[in-house]
């Protein structure tokens, strides 16, 4: 794997204006190359230092990908194959290798790494291990799809609905990554009709109005971790990844103008890439654990156990909802349109890349109105 490593060196040059360049260095047939990817680090000081420190992370993320997709091309380079290769000609297999290396970079838990590896396993049932990315299309997808349907589990049991919505969302998200890395033109997936997708692709959007919010901050949790995480999501909407992933550093206390103390939060969000940053409530900086490790939540349990004890807790609160971790996240979208917030600004606060998806919440909110309003109608009803 070291060997495999410096056959593309990762290099940076200084510039006048402090800013470091990162360039790849390798050699062909006894000559030097050189790939300069306009990609810049910034130096990490002043007012935007968090700022500037989590774009020069998705930097170097971004660099390493294309190291790791040229090391797949000179390797491979090896065994005879065209050296000047088109990415489309890559292995699936080989980019799911890096797909992986990804995940692991940027995930705190294992569950993410376990599903790509399943999904992985799949993909080779499927479609052997030769198929490349250039194969792999709306005919693929759609192929791939009805596979899941009828596929079985390592148990020799067919999979549930659950795990194949799982599998099938894991897949989607290697084809955006593949197309944001240059190895497909386009995702694939949103050529396919979407009555011939996964049945529950859309999964309900189960959330808690405010008097079960109160209910649940009323009600003690086994696991006070648990409370705090999930309660801290409900009033600032990052998902469980992004929650795992928080540290201390990407919360930053100051000083306003009226001398309170108040704390920003600014942090790269795992799913879309998308940089967020905006104040913190009152409510949300009092779920707040005080533990001094460099990960807010450090030692929050699995995804499993986690939503186990959320639903245990939940129940006792009297709230009969299907209760999981994500619903924090959906209480929080549709508290800020009940309350007045805009849609535009609810969809930056979430961290969402399309509009469309906050105006599901939004719909959501406005059923609600609706059914509220009907209630004067049934109540005079004279009928």
């Amino acid at each position: 794997m070291k060997q495999e490593k410096e056959i593309v060196q990762i290099r940076e040059r200084t510039l006048a204006t402090g800013k470091i360049s990162l360039y790849l260095a390798y050699t062909i047939n006894g000559k030097r190359q050189y790939e300069y990817p306009k990609l810049y680090l910034l130096p990490e000081k002043g007012r935007d230092k968090q700022a500037i420190i989590l774009a020069n992370k998705e930097t170097k993320r971004i660099i390493k990908a294309m190291q790791s997709k040229k090391i797949i091309e000179l390797t491979q380079n090896r065994g005879g194959i065209e050296v000047r290769k088109e990415p489309s000609k890559i292995l699936l297999t080989d980019f799911i290798a890096t797909f992986r290396a990804y995940k692991e970079q940027t995930t705190r838990g294992k569950e993410s790494v376990a599903t790509v590896d399943n999904v992985r396993k799949h993909l080779v049932k499927y479609g052997g291990e030769q198929t490349k990315m250039a194969d792999v299309d709306k005919r693929f997808c759609e192929g791939f799809i009805n596979y899941l349907r009828n596929a079985i589990s390592k148990h020799g049991t067919p999979l549930s609905d659950i795990t194949r919505k799982v599998y099938f969302t894991m897949f989607t998200t290697m084809l955006k990554k593949a197309v944001r890395d240059g190895l497909l033109p386009s995702n694939p997936i949103d050529l396919i009709d979407p009555h011939d997708k996964l049945p529950g692709a859309e999964s309900e959007r189960v959330y808690l109005d405010l008097s079960e919010v109160k209910r649940l901050a009323d009600t003690p949790c086994k696991h006070d971790l648990v409370k705090r995480a999930f309660m801290f999501s409900c009033f600032c909407g990052l998902r469980i990844s992004d929650i795992r992933q928080l540290k201390w550093s990407d919360i930053e206390e100051y000083t306003d103008t009226n001398g309170n103390n108040v704390y920003r939060l600014s942090k790269r969000m795992q799913k879309t890439q998308r940089n967020i940053s905006y104040s913190l409530s009152r409510e949300a900086v009092s779920w707040l654990p005080e533990n001094k490790q460099e990960y807010v939540f450090d030692g929050l349990v699995t995804k499993a156990q986690l939503n186990h004890h959320i639903k245990v807790w939940a129940e006792q609160a009297g709230i009969t909802k299907n209760v999981s971790f994500h619903t924090a996240r959906h209480t929080f979208a549709t508290m800020m349109l009940t309350l007045g917030a805009d849609i535009y600004t609810t969809s930056k606060l979430l961290g969402h890349s399309r509009i469309s998806t906050t105006e599901i919440y939004a719909k959501i909110v406005d059923k609600k109105k609706d059914e509220a309003m009907s209630l004067i109608d049934k109540f005079f009803d004279k009928g």
